[in-house]
């Protein structure tokens, strides 16, 4: 039988061969045999405009519009999270390590406006309060990734990639986190997630290319989708 594989790899090869040939005997080409430009006449320059460019973040991650109506864009490779003005694109304020702000993943915002983050690589769960000032809701081991608020204010985090497990967490940092799940693995749990119309939390378990839902009060998960690439 034939391997159309290779043979498709032979044909890409010998067209390439072709052209590096055609290609080395233009260079190496005495000059005479070269084509002359001197007699062609040259277009009007293109005038090049540049209409939009990317925003100076170091890789976006998680990302929330604020109740100020700016969109919070978290960056665990910049280290910060960039507020813009999503109509202009223009960044209204950066949020570092002076903030006390480092390696977040994710963000989201409470029906206040106080607003949390996760730090990946630390495991910290953070946030500002309406006051402004920080909070640190838990201190839970590296992988904090996926945050979300539900409608009642409660607070939810999961872990991808150095961890696996789903908690909820004291938004004030009064109470020790609550662990919804530990089984989501392996490598990842929840990758992202929000609510659904039945009140159950959703999210993707990456490795396993499924979809899920969680009562979190009881802890019961349910698969909802299957088939999903990686």
């Amino acid at each position: 039988m034939m391997n159309t594989k290779n043979d498709g790899r032979a044909q890409v090869l010998k067209h390439l061969s072709a052209a590096l040939c055609c290609l080395m005997a233009v260079g190496c080409a005495e000059p005479d045999s070269v084509i002359k430009t001197s007699n062609i006449e040259l277009a009007s320059p293109i005038k090049v405009e540049i209409i939009a460019t990317g925003a100076q973040i170091a890789g976006a991650n998680g990302m929330a519009l604020g109740p100020d109506g700016m969109l919070y864009v978290a960056s665990v490779l910049g280290s910060n999270i960039t507020v813009l003005d999503p109509d202009s694109g223009d960044v209204q304020r950066v949020y570092g390590a002076s903030e006390g702000v480092i390696g977040p993943d994710d963000v989201a915002f409470s029906s206040d406006g106080a607003w949390y983050w996760t730090s990946i690589m630390t495991g910290e769960v953070a946030g500002f309060n309406v006051a402004g000032d920080k909070v640190i809701a838990a201190n839970l081991t590296a992988g904090v990734n996926p945050i979300t608020f539900s409608d009642d204010d409660r607070l939810f985090v999961g872990q991808c990639f150095f961890g696996v497990n789903l908690y909820e967490v004291d938004p004030a940092g009064a109470k020790p986190a609550r662990l919804i799940s530990d089984t989501l693995g392996p490598d990842c749990g929840l990758n992202g997630m929000d609510w659904g119309p039945d009140g159950r939390l959703y999210g993707p378990r990456w490795f396993q290319n499924e979809v899920v839902s969680f009562d979190v009060d009881a802890g019961s998960m349910r698969t909802e989708a299957t088939g999903f690439n990686t």
